[in-house]
């Protein structure tokens, strides 16, 4: 099974956001590196479905682990006071980008399991009980 073609665009967009995003507040090609496996799985995912599957997990956990971590220790540093700098605005972006390639990904993995599993129970039913 396959994810659908518009879940791969949007983890390959979202990746490429997030790269872009990343340069700005100071993170140089280091959020390149980290969106390169999502992007990387989103492509080969339709070929190699198993590794296709775990390239885009494993890109999608490293990139959020990231994002999500300067995101939470930024917004932590910022008071309310303060003003709103691009950077700030780059960041919540990421986090934004990042937890909409989450939810797509948890969506996606939760219907192909499902599909998966009626497929086994499909082909573990005998014969004769379905035809009966």
């Amino acid at each position: 099974m396959i994810y659908r073609a518009k879940t791969r665009w949007l983890l390959i967009t979202s990746a490429c956001a997030e790269s872009v995003l990343g340069i700005p507040m100071g993170m140089g090609l280091g959020f390149a590196v980290l969106a390169v496996f999502m992007i990387i799985g989103a492509l080969i995912q339709p070929r190699f479905h198993h590794v296709g599957r775990g390239v885009i997990c494993f890109g999608s956990i490293l990139l959020t682990a990231f994002v999500i971590d300067i995101g939470v220790f930024t917004m932590t540093e910022w008071n309310g006071n303060s003003r709103v700098t691009p950077g700030l605005v780059y960041i919540l972006l990421s986090v934004l980008f990042a937890i909409a390639c989450d939810v797509a990904v948890v969506t996606e993995e939760i219907r192909m399991r499902r599909s998966e599993r009626i497929l086994k129970r499909g082909a573990s039913t005998p014969t004769h009980a379905m035809n009966g």
